[in-house]
């Protein structure tokens, strides 16, 4: 009887899931400015704007939650390095 009432909560908006990535985007790309004042805005937008991007990409592009981890994993490796 406990197994008969399962709660599967509802898959939230695509704004949702955007908003809240592109905010982190926009956190790890305002500190990637380390302070430079003239870069902190420019990198916030990219920042928010890459992650964003991402989670698209994650979303409607590819299915599979193992290999969307492994696929924002090195494009995130890669900038990292190349920064």
């Amino acid at each position: 009887m406990a197994g008969e009432f399962k709660y599967i909560p509802p898959k939230p908006a695509l704004w949702f899931t955007l908003a809240w990535t592109g905010g982190l985007g926009a956190i790890v790309g305002f500190l990637t400015a380390q302070g430079v004042a003239s870069n902190m805005i420019p990198y916030l937008l990219i920042g928010a704007v890459i992650f964003a991007a991402l989670a698209m990409l994650s979303v409607f592009a590819i299915k599979r939650k193992f290999a969307s981890r492994m696929v924002c994993a090195v494009i995130l490796l890669a900038l990292g390095l190349y920064a």
